[in-house]
């Protein structure tokens, strides 16, 4: 396989340059990155020729203490597209991009069980591939699970006098995510309606691009000041129908309802508590936010007497798009108060 730590940005501008509209598109985007093997049955990145799916993953700069920026749904990594170019350059802050298999450019099989559960396999699998030793974990959207069970995972092999098996944490960055499970509020014609369609349906879903756009949810995304385009909805459904993949809009939309069957074993109040004096979190949400607004506020109800640090920012759910260059910010601020801390050795694994 590639060394995929070789894989230098050449796409787009970081380190706080304005860049390009060209920059932005999804064609830039995917051909800053790669696709490699991975073996969802025991959880392994393999080498491609030998590998049941492909995997979308951008890796800028030396991994070994990249910050892993997980993708939010439905535009997965692309998503981050605008607030990497506000970002310190790989040099200063190497980073990783991942799609979850059914996002972006990774394959999007249809009979593929998607869950929290086998996303956050696919991230411990590419931290063990490219031998990560220390990471800061900033999550969009449905990441906040993937994160969740991340570090419930590592509880719970504590408990059985496991090794965490896993890179040291240096912090948690949450946004717009879903934390506790009496605090998520979709409006019921997005995931609770596209969750609910049968098979045969869902793979017409979003297409063609006409239909996209009128799809109820679908500008619900963004706040009510702000006028999206064409141009913008184009390129968001261009990285969301690579390989036929629009039909992961209903195949995925469960998510809410697997982290209510989840219950306590994934509140981020019991988590938050676990790990609060190992390393430092950050909640954040948009002012406009329709899918998690309440989760904010219940994390400061609940947990800001804890030290939780919350933070907000204007615009709606995708801020990503909106204000990349404030969330930016407070993702360079918040890694620049982490530490690095000696790794577990028997986890590191040089990339191939």
């Amino acid at each position: 396989m590639h060394d995929l730590s070789e894989t230098v940005a050449g796409v787009g501008v970081d380190g706080g340059q304005t860049p390009s509209a060209e920059a932005w598109s999804a064609r830039a985007w995917f051909a800053g990155g790669e696709r490699i093997g991975y073996a969802p049955r025991s959880r392994a990145i393999v080498a491609s020729e030998d590998a049941p799916l492909r995997i979308f993953l951008r890796c800028e700069g030396d991994p070994a203490h990249a910050v892993s920026f997980l993708p939010g749904f439905p535009d997965g990594s692309f998503g981050w597209a605008k607030v990497r170019s506000y970002l310190p350059s790989a040099t200063e802050m190497p980073k990783l991009f991942p799609d979850y298999i059914g996002m972006g450019d990774s394959d999007k099989p249809k009979d593929y069980a998607y869950s929290t559960s086998e996303r956050a396999d696919l991230v411990e699998a590419f931290w063990l591939e490219l031998g990560v030793q220390s990471t800061t974990l900033v999550a969009f959207d449905f990441s906040s699970l993937v994160v969740l069970e991340l570090l419930r995972r590592r509880l719970e092999r504590s408990e059985r006098g496991e090794p965490a098996a896993g890179p040291d944490i240096r912090g948690v960055f949450i946004f717009n995510g879903g934390l506790f499970t009496d605090g998520h509020t979709h409006p019921w014609y997005t995931t609770p309606m596209l969750r609910r369609l049968p098979n045969r349906i869902r793979r017409g879903v979003g297409r063609p691009f006409a239909l996209f756009k009128r799809m109820p949810g679908v500008r619900q995304m963004w706040s009510k000041g702000y006028h999206v385009t064409d141009a913008e909805l184009r390129e968001l459904h261009s990285a969301m129908d690579r390989h036929d993949g629009l039909f992961y809009l209903a195949a995925a939309a469960g998510f809410v309802a697997d982290h209510k069957a989840q219950g306590d074993r994934l509140d981020f109040g019991h988590i938050y508590k676990a790990y609060r004096d190992q390393f430092p979190f950050l909640v954040g949400g948009s002012d406009e936010d329709p899918f998690e607004h309440r989760q904010v506020d219940l994390a400061r109800e609940r947990l800001g007497k804890f030290g939780l640090r919350i933070e907000r920012l204007p615009g709606g759910h995708l801020t990503t798009h909106e204000h990349p260059e404030a969330l930016a910010a407070l993702i360079a601020k918040f890694e620049q108060g982490t530490t690095i801390r000696p790794t577990n050795p028997a986890f590191v694994r040089a990339p191939r």
